[in-house]
């Protein structure tokens, strides 16, 4: 009798199991039909059907997760992934997809992790090998990207993606050169590529390359074209100008405007009758220069629209005048000029101060920072800059605008740093600046418009530098070529000012203050507002 009941519960529980199992299959088919119809919101219904049904289904887990990454779901498909490689330690897809789909959450350490772990399983695998180099770069943790990309080449020489990002990752470690190689073997695969051109252009330049480097950099149209429609008359430099308009275009920030527009003097001696298009910011600035004949402001949404008979984008006239080498550049200065009531008028306002008198500035536009490269960290705390408010006979004047001035607020009350609610404003923007600079002993500041403009007045500069800077910087040098009055101060690592702060303040006080006599200077500290 017990024999027959257990054997009737055998066949029971034999059918049901029969029934799961045929329901599991019939969910799993239909959630693939689904799938492939693309109708993922169902097939990820039926997924989650064959999970209830059979919880250690890998393919099932697996196939929710490809529904989740469609439906933009990803959390929800790194879970499902996860769950799929929790279950099969082998499964190199379920590690690569969790990876993906941690990225694209955001959660970036975790999708290191996971890319890791899916490398380890199969290290031939070029795409995991780029898309763990990308997340390094993006991370700063640059030799192991350069791992990633170099795993990638040895696979696949010819891979132009992992040349570039290579390329990139190298120039943002500082490594010129390295950078230069990998930019040249994808040129030679794909000598058009503009943005390996482009790249090898700013590299050959931070190496005092000149020739070969402005060459690469005029592809910069072709990465990334303007929206402002050029004519076709682009000044090729041999031609005759005299007696001809030339349009000089403004390119990118306000400081290369003010960098390049040097070249202007060459122009004027050819004769040209020469018209900058600049930003309007620069408009009351460049107003009384004698090589610009006519200011007019850039339109992006215009063409332009002034009799001409000539163009050409002011980054390209370097290469047009032959700048070859550092010895080529014409490095003249000042060839800009504060107006002469302005200067008077300031010098008036601060007559009462006889100290040793230096302009800061701390940081330049915050829409550089967000990109949050390497050649774009250039914000130094302003309390690194009140260590010289400190110093006994010298007295500290903002020349910061707008971004920056909050955190002023934030000093001691006894660090004294002069600031002017109506700076640049009344008399037009970098009007003050440049007057009140030309009152000054000293400029110190990060790498922005106020460094180019304080270097093209032929003032004493002194310019704080990242430790991967700007390619016009070049590299491993205090001097800069382009402008004569101007000295370079680097970090030594990144995101190190303080070790930059205290060699400007050594060098301050030996190269600047060492002439003070003693009792001017008991005099001085007595008037100021220090600590």
């Amino acid at each position: 009798m017990k024999k027959k009941v257990y054997l009737l519960l055998l066949l029971f529980l034999t059918a049901k199991l029969s029934c799961i199992v045929d329901n599991n299959t019939h969910w799993f088919d239909q959630g693939v039909n689904a799938f492939n119809n693309k109708d993922y919101q169902h097939a990820l219904d039926l997924f989650k059907k064959t999970i209830h049904l059979t919880p250690y289904s890998i393919n099932a887990y697996f196939n929710a997760g490809l529904c989740c990454m469609h439906l933009i779901r990803w959390k929800q498909a790194a879970n499902y992934f996860k769950k799929a490689a929790n279950q099969n330690t082998r499964h190199f897809n379920a590690h690569f997809y969790c990876a993906r789909s941690l990225r694209n959450a955001k959660k970036i350490h975790e999708a290191i992790e996971m890319f890791t772990r899916a490398i380890a399983l199969n290290p031939n695998d070029i795409d995991a090998q780029f898309e763990l180099g990308v997340l390094y770069t993006q991370q700063y943790v640059y030799d192991k990207a350069l791992d990633c990309y170099d795993a990638v080449l040895k696979i696949a020489p010819q891979c132009i993606d992992a040349l570039r990002n290579a390329g990139h990752t190298a120039r943002y470690k500082g490594d010129m050169r390295r950078a230069a190689d990998y930019y040249k073997r994808g040129i030679t695969l794909k000598p058009n590529q503009a943005h390996l051109q482009y790249g090898l252009g700013e590299s050959l330049l931070a190496l005092g390359d000149f020739k070969n480097g402005w060459d690469a950099f005029e592809h910069r149209w072709k990465r990334m074209p303007d929206k402002r429609k050029f004519s076709d008359k682009q000044w090729d430099g041999k031609t005759d100008l005299c007696g001809k308009k030339i349009v000089v275009r403004a390119e990118y920030g306000q400081g290369d405007s003010i960098q390049f527009i040097r070249y202007a003097q060459l122009l004027k001696k050819m004769g040209a009758i020469v018209i900058f298009e600049t930003q309007h910011t620069l408009l009351d600035l460049l107003n009384t220069s004698p090589y610009i004949d006519k200011l007019i402001m850039v339109n992006e949404n215009k063409p332009l629209n002034i009799e001409h008979d000539y163009q050409i984008p002011i980054m390209s006239l370097p290469h047009v005048f032959n700048t070859w080498s550092e010895h080529d550049i014409p490095n003249n200065v000042p060839y800009i000029w504060a107006q002469p009531e302005l200067v008077d008028s300031w010098k008036q306002k601060i007559a009462h101060d006889t100290n040793f008198k230096i302009g800061i500035c701390w940081q330049g536009s915050p829409y550089y920072e967000k990109f949050k490269s390497p050649l774009s960290r250039k914000a130094v705390p302003v309390k690194l800059f009140a260590e010289l408010a400190r110093i006994d006979g010298v007295s500290v004047y903002s020349l910061q605008k707008i971004n920056g001035l909050e955190e002023l607020k934030e000093l001691s009350n006894n660090i004294v740093i002069h600031s002017y609610n109506d700076f640049d404003y009344s008399h037009g923007r970098f009007m003050d600046t440049a007057a009140l600079i030309k009152n000054l002993d000293l400029v110190i500041t990060v790498d922005t418009s106020v460094a180019h403009l304080a270097g093209a007045l032929g003032a004493p500069t002194w310019v704080l530098l990242p430790y991967v800077a700007d390619w016009r910087w070049m590299q491993h040098r205090s001097d800069c070529p382009w402008y004569p009055t101007m000295q370079l101060f680097r970090q030594i690592e990144p995101d190190n000012w303080q070790s930059v702060m205290n060699e400007i303040i050594i060098t301050l006080v030996k190269e600047k203050l060492s002439n003070l006599k003693n009792s001017s200077s008991d005099s001085k500290a007595n008037s100021q507002k220090l600590l």
